[in-house]
């Protein structure tokens, strides 16, 4: 009985301390997007009090199957590092990249769930900069993912370098092509959908695996006339066919798309800030692939940090506290500043 007891008052008090951060959900309508899109925005302690005081602003990018709610880990530490002052106080902002057909936008703009790039990478920091006192320049913005969210802040931070100074990635797929990862992908799909040959491989009724292989073709390579009667929905082009062997020729649109080859196009001028880690007990080939993204990083005269530990594929709180400060570490201070110049 007072195991119980003690349980319920730690709730009450994460509860109660949960409860004196400052955030709030709203939503804007995306251009890109043509509708309205949730968000969550953190505000840090004291923002209402010194009207002439902006912020830096991390975007933080969620997971597959999760939304712009997916913080009640996340908020409490970053509010925590400023109430403490390990870290300047910031704007946090996750908007909602959760949509149809696959449960994720993967971050990229495609013909099947429309232009979530555009979305989070032109609409979305247009919103904040305009809606909040925010530091509205490269120097005041950068990116923390987990998973999905983890590709996503390489990808902007590659691709849109101009735009933020640094990212902070746990968990992401950071090498399609890496060997170990391939066969692991493709010996999983397969045992997610015996009996086979021949196989059928079905979204709705398949297993994790399946799911993030129809996730990513509908990233890389979706088509509404896929000539594959072997997959379910038929909106895109499946990697493997009916036999499970892999198809050569939607690797170049892959290759457009993955980390490890877009990474060539930063370099040390550039000055993206690259803190990014894995779990050692993460799925069997994120670990490996990730340690082995460091040597790729470290050859390109990226400076980089990697986060090695022991947990899974959740991002700990030591990765979540050790990126911020490294995030901190390169964006501008809170302070005045002219929107007008």
């Amino acid at each position: 009985m007072k195991t119980i007891i003690c349980f319920f008052a730690l709730l009450l008090t994460a509860t109660m301390l949960y409860g004196q951060i400052n955030y709030s959900d709203t939503s804007f309508y995306s251009p890109a997007l043509d509708k309205e899109k949730m968000v969550r925005v953190y505000l840090p302690p004291a923002y209402e009090k010194n009207q002439e005081l902006h912020y830096p602003v991390v975007y933080f990018l969620h997971g597959w199957g999760e939304n712009h709610t997916s913080s009640s880990g996340v908020l409490p530490i970053f509010d925590s590092l400023v109430r403490t002052g390990k870290i300047n106080p910031i704007i946090v902002v996750i908007a909602d990249n959760s949509c149809e057909p696959f449960n994720g936008s993967q971050y990229v703009n495609s013909i099947l769930w429309g232009n979530y790039e555009d979305f989070m990478t032109v609409d979305l920091i247009a919103w904040v900069d305009s809606s909040f006192r925010t530091i509205p320049e490269r120097n005041g913005r950068s990116l923390m993912g987990q998973s999905m969210g983890a590709y996503g802040s390489f990808r902007y931070g590659i691709l849109h370098k101009d735009k933020y100074r640094a990212l902070a990635a746990h968990a992401g797929p950071v090498d399609f092509f890496d060997s170990i990862f391939m066969a692991t992908m493709r010996t999983n799909v397969l045992k997610e959908n015996q009996p086979g040959p021949p196989y059928f491989y079905d979204y709705e009724n398949g297993g994790i695996w399946t799911k993030i292989t129809f996730l990513g073709s509908g990233a890389w390579a979706p088509n509404f006339n896929s000539p594959q009667k072997y997959i379910n929905p038929p909106i895109v082009d499946f990697p493997y066919d009916e036999n499970g062997l892999s198809i050569d020729t939607l690797m170049p649109k892959v290759r457009k798309n993955n980390i490890a080859d877009l990474i060539g196009q930063l370099t040390p001028a550039d000055s993206v800030g690259i803190f990014y880690g894995c779990g050692s007990q993460d799925f069997v080939m994120y670990h490996p692939m990730n340690v082995k993204f460091k040597s790729t990083l470290d050859n390109l005269k990226l400076p980089n940090e990697f986060y090695d530990h022991e947990g899974g594929h959740s991002m700990p709180v030591g990765f979540m506290e050790h990126g911020l400060m490294f995030l901190d570490s390169l964006m501008l201070s809170p302070g005045k500043y002219d929107k007008k110049n």
